[in-house]
C-alpha cells in the first residue's frame, strides 16, 4: 500500500517552540522539521508507509505532544 504524505503546521504553547520540535525528531514518520516565524510556529514534512496518515501519524501523536496547541495540515496529493 503506497504511503501517505504532508505538511503539518503547528502552533505551540508560548515558550515551548523548542520542545515541541524536539519531540518531533523523535517520532517516526516525521521526516523534517522546521521553526518558523509567522503564523505558525513549525513546519513538519510527515510520511506513513501506509495510508490513514491523518489518524495515526498526526492526530494520534503530534497532536497529543506537550506543548502542542494547533496543528493545519495539509496533505500532499501525488
Amino acid at each position: 500500500m503506497p504511503g501517505e504524505k504532508a505538511f503539518v503546521f503547528i502552533t505551540a504553547e508560548l515558550g515551548k517552540e523548542r520542545q515541541v520540535l524536539e519531540n518531533l525528531k523523535n517520532l517516526v514518520g516525521v521526516k523534517e522539521s522546521y521553526m518558523t516565524f509567522g503564523l505558525y510556529d513549525i513546519v513538519s514534512l510527515v510520511e506513513t508507509e501506509g495510508a490513514n496518515l491523518a489518524t495515526k501519524g498526526i492526530t494520534e501523536t503530534i497532536r497529543k505532544l506537550p506543548g502542542v496547541r494547533l496543528t493545519i495540515t495539509m496533505m500532499i496529493v501525488q
